[in-house]
């Protein structure tokens, strides 16, 4: 249901997702073991079908996403975390994470570090532009002074940061669509690596509450002190 979600415009969308809702309904006035399985790629949709069923006694949710290792994992949504009306950023946000909290060796082990590139410039570029109407954030090189001021970098820190932009920007845009491609050294997985660890410290130091938001059922004592550690190098 992709296209018929996504092709149209906000009125149309509504209609079909309530048309949904709909069928929803008469499956439930029917007697019998009937199941109706939907699947969407549409944030908007994963949380207004079945809206009416808050507590999921009818309508289950359960999202498909992708280990550090390509395979796909389904993980049934919890009520609270339902009620977060669209969790896509959330999602990008914990799996860039997780493959930021890895260790060196588990990271060398892998191949697809270059999935990771396009989910962080999602996260950069939706904060930028949500939070102080800086379009393109990793991209466009008129921006960067502007990044600059609103996240606070250290004079001896913006050498460093231009290159996280730049691995990040240079190997998304598509690219990180394709999980088992061949790195050359300059972009090898610890270096992408290094450079979300030093994006997650600048969300960090510039909105702690946010990424605490966002990251906190993944957060233990010891990820905690880790991404303490990363946000360090990047205070004044």
């Amino acid at each position: 249901m992709d296209d018929p979600i996504t092709s149209l415009d906000a009125e149309n969308s509504y209609e079909i997702v309530e048309m949904i809702n709909e069928l929803i309904r008469q499956i439930q006035s029917i007697s019998g073991d009937i199941q109706l399985f939907i699947f969407t790629n549409s944030s908007r949709a994963f949380h207004d079908i079945g809206y009416f069923d808050p507590k999921q006694k009818i309508v289950g949710r359960w999202t498909i996403s992708k280990n550090e290792n390509g395979m796909s994992k389904v993980t049934h949504i919890e009520n609270n975390n339902f009620l977060n009306r669209s969790d896509y950023y959330k999602q990008i946000f914990q799996e860039v994470a997780r493959f930021a909290f890895l260790s060196r060796n588990k990271v060398e082990e892998l191949n697809n570090g270059l999935f990771y590139c396009n989910k962080t410039r999602i996260l950069i570029e939706s904060h930028a532009f949500s939070n102080y109407n800086i379009t393109n954030a990793t991209s466009a090189d008129k921006n960067f002074s502007s990044l600059i001021h609103v996240y606070n970098i250290p004079d001896k820190q913006k050498d460093l940061f231009r290159k996280d932009l730049d691995i990040i920007n240079s190997n998304s845009h598509g690219f990180s669509n394709i999980d088992n491609t061949i790195l050359e050294d300059e972009y090898d997985n610890i270096s992408i690596q290094k450079a979300i660890r030093d994006i997650i410290g600048i969300l960090n130091c510039k909105d702690s509450d946010h990424v605490e938001c966002m990251l906190g059922s993944i957060l233990d004592r010891n990820k905690r002190n880790i991404l303490k550690n990363w946000s360090q190098n990047w205070t004044n």
